[in-house]
């Protein structure tokens, strides 16, 4: 508010409290409202609005990951979770699932946070999510094999910009599995090595005869 006083001018900055950083889980499963994820065939998906405790200046940047799985075994295992509609005080985290297969609860992780407001300054955020399957990537090993040792794929990822100073801090989670019933488990682990200012490598790792037609890598 700019104001003038006896000659004087004035200045009243008036301040609002704005979240800046704030993370959260959500847990959904059978007998909520409308699900539909446990039955029927098709891509069928389940929404979930989620509210913040506050509200941002400006829609935050939203990250989400699967961190509980409790899946049907009549079919192969196929979820997709992410972030939608994406508002300064929530957003719908959006479940989904296709062909015949069958979901009975999930458990995502979610941090929202303001890009501007959450750093110091001078400093940057890069954020993205990466798919790999055999048709994107041709050297995915991890479709279905009768070995029972260890497999690992690898792919790097480059930065939109490159950062100053040290490497950055990574945060990466799975946001989309898609694994065959040919095998009787889910086995997965998600690494980020070779960090640089550039990029990072994230590698996949699975034990067993496990399958994986497609996953996707949240970052």
């Amino acid at each position: 508010i700019n104001a003038e006083y006896g000659g004087i001018k004035i200045l009243i900055e008036i301040m609002t409290e704005s979240l800046i950083l704030e993370s959260g889980t959500v847990w959904c499963k059978k007998g909520m409202h409308e699900w539909n994820l446990d039955e029927g065939s098709g891509e069928r998906e389940w929404c979930k609005v989620v509210k913040f405790s506050g509200s941002y200046s400006s829609p935050p940047q939203v990250f989400v990951a699967l961190s509980l799985l409790d899946i049907l075994s009549v079919s192969d295992h196929r979820v997709s979770v992410k972030a939608s509609n994406i508002t300064d005080t929530g957003f719908s985290l959006v479940i989904s699932t296709w062909e015949d297969s069958g979901v009975w609860s999930i458990r995502a992780s979610w941090i929202a946070y303001d890009t501007e407001k959450a750093l110091k300054p001078g400093t940057m955020i890069n954020n993205g999510s990466c798919s790999f399957s055999k048709s994107s990537h041709p050297n995915f090993s991890l479709g279905y094999s009768h070995s029972t040792e260890e497999k690992s794929f690898t792919h790097h990822i480059s930065f939109d910009k490159e950062f100053s100073g040290s490497p950055p801090q990574i945060q990466i989670g799975l946001s989309k599995i898609d694994h065959s019933l040919a095998t009787e488990f889910v086995n997965i682990t998600t690494l980020t090595e070779n960090i640089t200012t550039e990029g990072f490598d994230v590698t996949f790792r699975t034990t067993g005869a496990v399958s994986y037609t497609h996953l996707r890598a949240h970052e």
